[in-house]
């Protein structure tokens, strides 16, 4: 007998992917999570001492990562942003989702707060597509 280098074998064909994990151990649901795109851009975070000025670190169509200055807002607290510069700017409002220490330092997790205002989703999902266009994904 001659040895066949075309033959399939076991070795010879990868193992399949484990299914991504549909439930999770409580018997709760995961949804998928919108792509994160990499994208440096102005945010204005207003609140009760005055506006501070930031800069995302990342966004999506369901909320932004910020390079934060000063302490950690409250975990569930609402913020009030204005993300980009000019005439394109998005004003949205938003809750704390994480918040957490980076080499580069803080870093914020928010999710947009827009169920219903149309006009806010349309800006922000104009600003998701540049960010697509421009950004890396995370």
């Amino acid at each position: 007998m001659s040895s066949d280098s075309s033959r399939i074998t076991a070795r010879s064909i990868p193992a399949p992917a484990a299914p991504a994990p549909t439930h999770r151990a409580d018997g709760t649901p995961v949804q998928a999570r919108a792509p994160r795109y990499r994208v440096s851009l102005p945010a204005v975070v207003s609140g009760p001492n005055g506006n501070d000025f930031m800069l995302t670190c990342s966004v999506s169509v369901g909320g932004c990562a910020l390079a934060w200055n000063g302490p950690a807002p409250r975990l569930g607290g609402g913020l009030h942003l204005k993300i980009g510069t000019g005439p394109r700017a998005v004003p949205v409002r938003a809750a704390v989702c994480w918040a957490r220490e980076a080499p580069r330092g803080l870093r914020v997790g928010v999710r947009f707060l827009v169920t219903g205002n149309a006009s806010t989703q349309t800006a922000l999902a104009a600003l998701v597509a540049e960010a697509r266009r421009t950004g890396q994904v995370e």
